[in-house]
């Protein structure tokens, strides 16, 4: 609900909780489109428990005519597979790595040992160990690269070059990393790059050594994360995941909401002028000295003088919504008399009140 309370869920037991000051909960009441990635021991999904599942969590505002927030959805989407792939893939890496590494001790004591033979042998050896590094390395999903200390390509899986097409020529052992990004930006692979070229390099070198996660959009519309980690001896192990899909939805939800708040602004504007007729006639009723009105006709005149000024209330509040999301709102801090307002408010909603039967009072 609007004020974060769980009122159904496929997990029984967060029914009844307050998750108002939960993160992405927190940014939907606001009004935001959010989301995140989770890990969960157990799960209750609507046809029974599961365990041990990776998934992406979306937060999405649910926001009525008036442009008020009345309640969150959350929604999880299972990604273990994709995680468990990736795992995989990942150690089928490391484990080849650890055998390329022990047959490099074993080819130094087999050239001690047994010659020339026993050599020939051991390298046979360390070319099979490294052909099965490469084949774990292709087996995975996303673009895999290693640079060694000096910033010089060690290797890399075919998803890596396909990424930077443009520039896969460049894309030998031993090439800098400096040289095949910034021939890529003068061949126009990177959007960002088109017109700054070095200035864009300079950026995307600082990136590069500091490490972690950055997205970055190709000529061609597709956007990809770029995740770097740096290892003990200093080189340089990359990522690519193509994210264009996330990313299309996201500015489709962007889209969908610019749209909304473009809808009830001229709703509310269309709202404004018949109001402003109401408005109009009812203060000439109300200020009419030689017609005046009866106690009753001037009570209801009231009524409905402040009907008209509470929905015209509402339609501005509706503007400075629509002026929130645009990023142009403008807020006044300033006292106000509760006993004033709820004086002024309960005439409007106590017939409402006495249909269920709610009594109003102000203690």
């Amino acid at each position: 609900t609007a004020n974060g309370l769980t009122v159904y869920s496929s997990e029984h037991a967060q029914i009844g909780e307050h998750r108002a000051d939960y993160p992405g909960v927190a940014a939907a009441l606001q009004g935001k489109i959010s989301g995140e990635f989770v890990s969960r021991g157990q799960f209750s999904a609507f046809y029974g428990y599961v365990y041990n599942r990776d998934m992406v969590a979306s937060y999405i505002p649910i926001i009525n005519n008036a442009g008020t927030i009345e309640a969150v959805v959350e929604i999880y989407i299972d990604r273990t597979e994709i995680v468990q792939k990736s795992t995989q893939a990942l150690i089928a890496f490391g484990v080849s790595l650890a055998v390329i590494i022990a047959m490099t001790y074993f080819v130094s004591f087999m050239i001690v040992r047994r010659g020339e033979s026993a050599l020939i042998v051991a390298k046979e050896t360390a070319a099979a160990a490294e052909r099965r590094l490469h084949t774990a390395i292709e087996a995975l999903d996303s673009a895999f690269v290693i640079y060694d200390p000096d910033d010089r390509l060690v290797l890399c899986n075919t998803k890596y070059k396909e990424f930077f097409s443009s520039a896969a020529d460049l894309m030998v052992s031993g090439a800098k990393f400096e040289d095949i990004v910034r021939e890529a930006a003068k061949r126009g692979h990177i959007a960002a790059a088109a017109g700054r070229v070095e200035e864009w390099v300079a950026e995307r070198m600082r990136a590069h050594r500091a490490g972690g996660v950055i997205e970055e959009k190709m000529s061609d519309g597709r956007w990809i994360r770029i995740t770097v980690h740096k290892t003990s001896d200093g080189s340089t192990v990359g990522l690519r995941t193509d994210i264009t899909a996330v990313k299309e939805a996201q500015e489709a939800a962007e889209k969908a909401n610019q749209a909304k708040s473009e809808f009830l602004s001229s709703m509310s504007h269309e709202l404004r002028t018949p109001l402003n007729a109401i408005l109009g006639f009812g203060q000439l009723l109300r200020y009419n000295p030689k017609e005046p009105l009866t106690e009753t006709q001037a009570n209801s005149v009231r009524y409905i003088l402040k009907g008209g000024e509470h929905l015209l209330n509402l339609i501005n509040e509706v503007l400075d919504l629509a002026k929130i999301e645009a990023g142009r709102a403008t807020f006044s801090i300033e006292n106000v008399s509760i006993g004033t307002l709820f004086g002024e408010v309960r005439p409007l909603i106590e017939p409402i009140a006495e249909k269920v039967k709610v009594a109003l009072e102000m203690i």
